[in-house]
């Protein structure tokens, strides 16, 4: 067992951090009750050899830290990880020494920086993590996206924070204070500066990491399609559309299979023959007894129009001569799915699937989801 113990003598804080995993950090204000802690830590290591084996998963999600704790703006943080590459400095309390001075900011910040630092993961104990420098290093070399998607994955290690990801509704970030606000006052650790720097963070993560966005979307799909609750997804992006019709299809699949049996080739595939399978970027739809192949070709449409049909028309002339001269010269067919989002307060969707077939025959049909 390793932990590290701080105590912040301006606040009147003590900090005990569990520095192996499932890593933890915990702030105090009583001594007795960080004195407990301590000795209720020591009896579980003593009695079971892991002091945490009973706590490593919270609800069956894969965060390992407890502890949120935020009280400086994000963009202070990223400009302290740039500091720390760009001088090659590990040790964090020289670290924010030399920041603090060379930025003419108050020695009294490292009693809110270093929590922070622990509970990103980007500090163990008194030293930087190699992530933290890595994104100080994606920073400098103004790779902002890189930056992100590394400071995001190290997100979904505190459990506050996936919770308030996971929580999220919409793509809007007007409404993620809502959520955060939420989820902070049902963990009784509301301040308003937490709140502020905590959306704040959140909307960074949004807006520059695409593997954020992605498991947003996705997390709001798989709740629309199977939990039936209301969202809002005004972004789809590209970068996860296959995974996104990947999800549908198997939605379809499942608790729709009369609608999908319907534009399939009646002589040749059956739905439960049909299987998903990817390669590279693409995503083929595969007949296990005909080994017969459909590539499925997808779009998606966003409109606050509920007459949608002569912009879907649109988009279906763009694609079907072109779809179909391929058809005639493949050994496959093609699948052509429209994915689109009716949006108004929230999202309505619907999946228009066509198979264009061999003879230039056309199998249609939309489905109302969920």
């Amino acid at each position: 067992m390793e932990i590290s113990v701080k105590v912040l003598r301006e606040t009147k804080e003590i900090l005990i951090e569990h520095l192996e995993e499932p890593y933890d950090l915990k702030i105090f204000q009583d001594i007795d009750k960080a004195v407990q802690y301590l000795r209720e830590m020591i009896e579980r290591a003593l009695d079971s050899g892991n002091i945490y084996e009973s706590q490593c998963t919270e609800e069956g999600k894969s965060c390992t830290v407890k502890t949120w704790y935020i009280r400086i703006p994000p963009e202070r943080l990223l400009n302290i990880l740039r500091f720390a590459y760009q001088t090659k400095c590990e040790d964090v309390k020289k670290l924010l020494n030399d920041y603090l001075s060379v930025t003419g900011l108050s020695k009294s910040n490292i009693r809110v920086i270093t929590p922070t630092l622990s509970a990103l993961r980007l500090s163990l104990g008194n030293r930087l993590t190699e992530q933290a420098l890595l994104i100080g290093k994606y920073l400098s070399e103004n790779s902002m996206d890189k930056a992100m998607d590394m400071l995001f994955e190290l997100a979904l290690t505190n459990c506050m924070l996936r919770e308030i990801i996971e929580e999220l509704y919409s793509t809007d970030t007007n409404t993620f204070q809502e959520v955060v606000k939420r989820v902070l006052e049902r963990k009784g650790n509301l301040r308003k500066d937490e709140l502020t720097y905590t959306t704040d963070l959140v909307k960074l993560l949004y807006r520059h990491s695409v593997k954020c966005r992605c498991f947003i979307v996705k997390n709001l799909f798989r709740t629309y399609l199977y939990e039936r609750r209301k969202v809002y997804i005004n972004n789809v992006p590209g970068e996860c559309l296959l995974d996104i019709v990947e999800l549908l299809i198997q939605y379809v699949r499942d608790s729709k299979p009369y609608m999908l049996q319907v534009i399939l080739d009646p002589a040749r595939s059956r739905v439960d023959r049909i299987e998903l399978v990817r390669k590279d970027t693409t995503l083929l739809l595969y007949d296990k007894q005909s080994e017969a192949y459909i590539q499925v070709v997808p779009k998606v449409m966003i409109t606050r129009d509920v007459l949608y049909a002569s912009m879907l028309r649109q988009e279906l002339e763009k694609l079907r001569s072109e779809l179909q001269q391929k058809c005639r010269q493949s050994k496959i067919t093609y699948m052509l799915m429209v994915l689109i989002l009716v949006n108004d307060m929230y999202t309505k969707a619907k999946l228009y699937l066509e198979h264009i077939l061999r003879d230039e025959q056309v199998s249609s049909r939309i489905i109302d989801l969920p």
